[in-house]
């Protein structure tokens, strides 16, 4: 404990401040066994904020009424700044909520000015400033607790031997704020390093070396040889720190801890930062107390790793054995067996060599991968890594090649060689020999491992040889029948371990043996087959092709190859002629002949194909085209075969275009486009091409099938109707333009010609010259219906145009349906036809643009009065409401007129169309009027129809929103989805 106390008073009032610093002088003297106390004093909170940021303070005396700031807002703004130091909270009254709320804010305690003496003071202060340090010891406890659960749950969740280490590395540095950090794994003197770098960024680097200087002289050596922590402040000042060349990093300070099981050391965590002393006594006390469940994690990982490398050379083993057990033939089994070996265990090259006879050199019998260019080459007995495994029957490993006298150069850039003799008690049958570009890339597994594949393979090469044996023996009859019981349960073993069904007849087809494989195939047990008549087993087996074939073997001796169906099962059977009778070896090949069939189907399908088809390989190499491609192209399949693309490149597109393009199906993806190519002869063409990437068994892309079809003519029609099209819209603009240029010029000296024959009726009437007024109304009349034309042909040009526009408003219905029915009045009587009027009562007013809502009521009741002679006219209107459209108005016009066909129908909103032209003729008109009013209800989203009989009339029925949304005037809309009847 301190001798004293650092206290900051931050109080305002003199006398409170003076009255607590004499509280203070006084304990020196009163209470020794306290700490004294050393006050400083603040007259504002801004000076206090300036004395805490010079440190050294243990307390603070804070009163929450200051000139600078008031209430509980003083003592958040201490906390804020400095939370680690307790504070006690001076008030003037006992404010019960005041103080509460104080303590619930971080305050440690509360002093009430005038009810406390020297004494409470002290104690207060001691009590404070303990308590703060309780708490924060509790914390640190805590923090130690969850950071021990995070190490421990890090290294608890992959049981994988690199993920564990990485997980440690990033959990330590986190923990401690390391910049980077290393754990060495000590197994027999060898350390696998892995490295967390500045930032968080992993870089994994695994190399096994030997721990020379490092362990002899480094920081990890000492740790390793006291098996115990270290803590190094400044590393320029500790000599166990030791610099290594082509250092990637810069520390300075740096944390060490031993990973040990029972007394057993597995690793050594070491930690660096570049700041001098950025760990201290908490790092490292939690990363001592981690060391035991990273030491558990690393020791799990380890045998994790053990029984995963055992668990994968017992499979890869299992299954080379299962590949190689279903050859007979010393070629099949070495070739099968180099391929599976090298597909199992990922070495670059393997390979098989065989004797000859007269042992004079070793033939390259199989080979696979980098070493397949070997395969076929003698090397002598007398030299080389091989040569040295054969003589001596003893595995043979070479780390580095270059530093062995034997080594006979082959592949330039082999580096590393294993030897494996292939033994049979004490025969050596051949060798396995494995390559590497990477000098000792083969590990005491991978030797173990090819040792065991070695046993297995000299046993199936042995079988092999064995089995030829018997072939021969058997199609020549060299062997005796004592012989042939003495090797009875050798070939019975031998023949028991094919996969394919085998059967031994004599010459009266009783059958003598048949091995498991063709038991399980007939679906009957061996002893139930043995010594049975064949024809008494498969009634009906002598009318079958596999019948005639063993007694034509029978009686020739020639060895034949019959296809049989038993059981939807397809058998293709070699059968032989032996001293007792005949020996037939069977293959099932019922999936080949499906595969057979399947692919014969597909050919014809893609050789048939209209469109062009081409397989290429993952660099874009032609493999295979069909005929269709010569059409397309002119490229002969010989021709195209093994050359790139690129041929038939046009030029016409960008670089970028075709890397796009690669991107795309580099990914993964299906591309779809657009190409114009070039054909042999060098015309161009356009085709439509889909490239879709084919992935091999490992995910890779192997090859691409690319579907082409010309669209050459496609694309000159498409050119052809966009040019037909422009010029067909520029011609409308034109006429539309013309239209209403010829429309305005005429209108003004019409308007002149009206405005004149009004004038001059009202003249002669006030002369009393009624004689001309007739003639003057017909010049008025005439000159009001060819401005109507002219207004109709206005409107048209400008809805073409795209200038007519909506003048929206609030309409009462009633009112527009009045004043229309005033206008057509005349036409009604003229025509001698009646109206009715059916109107709701619910009409109420509507939004919309009233000029075009009353041309459109005033040309449906025009043209109905038009085309009715003595009739009925009906004029309907209502309102109409539909879920999720609004409210709608429903006008509809129906006559007893002279109706319409079908055909007129069609075309009755056509611009300068009639339904009749007779009676146009007869009853006039430009056919604009309906026209106009189709394109007025679709400019406020409605929607005019027509039903209609020839001789019985028509009724137009027109949709309008209540309420029209207004629409851009370049951009007339279509018919509107509108409510049905």
């Amino acid at each position: 404990m301190s001798n004293f106390y650092q206290v900051l008073l931050i109080e305002d009032n003199i006398g409170d401040a003076r009255l607590i610093q004499e509280m203070g002088a006084e304990l020196v003297l009163r209470h020794s066994t306290l700490p004294s106390l050393r006050l400083r004093h603040s007259p504002s909170l801004s000076a206090g904020m300036e004395e805490l940021t010079l440190g050294g303070i243990d307390l603070v005396l804070l009163d929450l009424h200051l000139p600078d700031s008031q209430g509980l807002a003083t003592l958040h703004r201490v906390r804020e700044q400095e939370p680690h130091i307790p504070v006690i909270v001076l008030t003037g009254t006992g404010d019960e909520d005041l103080i509460l709320r104080s303590v619930e804010m971080g305050a440690q305690d509360y002093l009430v000015k005038g009810e406390f003496d020297s004494h409470l003071l002290a104690r207060a202060i001691h009590y404070a400033i303990e308590r703060k340090r309780s708490e924060g010891a509790l914390l640190a406890q805590k923090r130690l607790f969850e950071n021990l659960v995070t190490v421990a749950r890090a290294t608890s969740e992959r049981p994988a031997m690199e993920e564990t280490l990485q997980n440690t590395l990033k959990v330590a540095s986190a923990l401690t704020g390391a910049q980077t950090g290393s754990l060495f794994l000590l197994q027999h003197e060898n350390v696998v390093i892995h490295r967390i770098l500045v930032q968080g960024q992993i870089e994994q680097t695994r190399h096994v070396r030997r721990l020379d200087e490092v362990m002899d002289k480094g920081l990890a050596g000492w740790v390793s040889e006291h098996r115990r922590a270290a803590l190094i402040p400044d590393l320029e000042q500790d000599e166990r720190w030791l610099v290594l060349e082509n250092g990637e990093y810069e520390a300075h300070s740096a944390l060490s801890v031993p990973i040990l099981v029972r007394g057993q050391l597995l690793g050594i965590l070491t930690l660096t930062h570049a700041q001098v002393g950025h760990f201290g006594q908490d790092h490292l006390l939690l990363m001592q107390s981690a060391a035991d469940q990273m030491a558990l994690a690393l020791r799990n990982a380890q045998m994790y790793e053990e029984q995963r490398r055992l668990a994968h050379r017992q499979a890869s083993l299992y299954e080379i054995l299962r590949t190689v057990g279903g050859h007979l033939e010393t070629s099949t089994v070495a070739h099968s067996a180099v391929r599976a070996i090298a597909q199992l265990t990922g070495w670059p090259g393997v390979e098989i060599a065989l004797p000859d006879e007269a042992q004079r050199y070793l033939a390259i019998q199989a080979s696979d991968g980098a070493a397949s260019a070997q395969q076929g080459m003698r090397l002598p007995l007398e030299s080389g890594v091989m040569g040295r495994a054969f003589r001596t029957g003893q595995t043979q490993y070479v780390p580095d090649v270059r530093q062995d006298p034997d080594y006979v150069a082959g592949h330039a850039d082999i580096c590393c060689e294993l030897a494996v003799a292939l033994r049979r008690g004490s025969r050596v049958l051949g060798v396995l020999n494995m390559e590497h570009d990477r000098p000792a890339a083969f590990s005491e597994d991978d030797i173990r491992l090819a040792e065991s594949i070695a046993e297995a393979l000299a046993l199936a090469l042995d079988n092999a040889r064995l089995y030829s044996a018997s072939q021969q023996e058997l199609l020549e009859r060299r062997r005796a029948e004592e012989a042939l019981r003495e090797s009875e349960v050798k070939h019975r073993l031998l023949l028991n371990s094919i996969r394919s069904p085998v059967i031994a007849l004599n010459a009266d087809m009783t059958i003598l043996y048949c091995n498991d494989a063709y038991a399980d195939f007939v679906g009957r047990a061996g002893e139930e087959l043995a010594n049975k008549k064949l024809l008494d087993i498969f009634p009906g087996f002598d009318q079958s092709a596999s019948f005639a074939a063993y007694l034509r073997v029978l009686k020739s001796g020639e060895v034949e190859v019959v296809e049989g169906v038993y059981k939807d099962r397809t058998l293709r059977a070699w059968v032989y002629r032996t001293p007792w009778g005949i020996l037939s070896i069977s293959e099932d090949v019922t999936a080949r002949k499906q595969a057979e069939q399947r692919m014969r189907l597909q050919s014809a399908a893609l050789e048939a194909a209209a469109n062009a088809i081409v397989i290429t390989d993952h660099r874009g190499i032609i493999l295979w085209a069909n005929p269709a491609f010569t059409q397309l192209t002119g490229y002969n399949i010989q021709d195209a075969v093994g050359q790139s693309t690129r041929l038939l490149k046009s030029g016409r597109h960008t670089p970028d275009f075709y890397q796009r393009m690669w991107e795309t199906i580099l990914a993964g993806r299906v591309w779809r486009g657009e190409v114009i190519n070039k054909r042999r002869d060098g015309s161009l063409y356009d085709e439509e091409m889909t490239i879709t990437p084919v992935l091999d068994g490992q995910g890779k892309i192997s090859h691409f099938i690319a579907i082409k079809q010309d669209v050459t003519e496609r694309r000159r029609a498409q050119i052809e109707l966009q040019r037909t099209k422009d010029a067909a819209e520029a011609s409308n603009r034109a006429k539309s333009t013309f239209l209403a240029n010829m429309s305005h010029e005429l209108r003004t000296p019409l308007n002149a010609i009206i405005g004149y024959s009004e004038m001059l009726q009202e003249e002669f009437a006030d002369l009393g010259q009624d004689e001309f007024v007739p003639d003057l109304e017909k010049i008025r009349s005439a000159g009001l219906h060819l401005l109507s034309i002219i207004n109709d042909v206005l409107d048209l040009s400008k809805i073409e145009a795209g200038k007519m526009s909506l003048e929206l408003g609030t309409i009462e219905l009633t009112g527009l349906i009045a004043d229309a029915v005033t206008a057509v009045h005349p036409q009604l009587q003229r025509h001698t036809n009646t109206l009715e009027i059916e109107c709701a009562q619910d009409l109420g007013t509507i939004y919309a643009d009233s000029g075009k809502v009353y041309q459109i009521l005033y040309n449906l009741l025009s043209n109905a009065a038009k085309f009715t002679e003595e009739g009925h006219i009906r004029l309907s209107v209502s309102r109409t409401a539909r879920p999720e459209r609004g409210d709608w108005i429903r006008i509809q016009v129906a006559d007893s007129g002279i109706g319409m066909t079908p055909e007129q129908v069609g075309h009755i909103f056509q611009a300068f169309s009639q339904a009749d032209t007779s009676f146009t003729r007869r009853h006039g008109g430009t056919g604009l009027g309906l026209s106009i009013s189709q394109r007025f209800c679709q400019m406020m989203g409605g929607h005019i129809s027509v039903e209609s009989v020839p001789g019985e009339g028509s009724t137009f029925t027109v949709y309008l929103p209540a309420a029209v949304q207004a629409t851009p005037s370049e951009d007339t809309p279509g018919p509107s989805i509108v409510p049905q009847d």
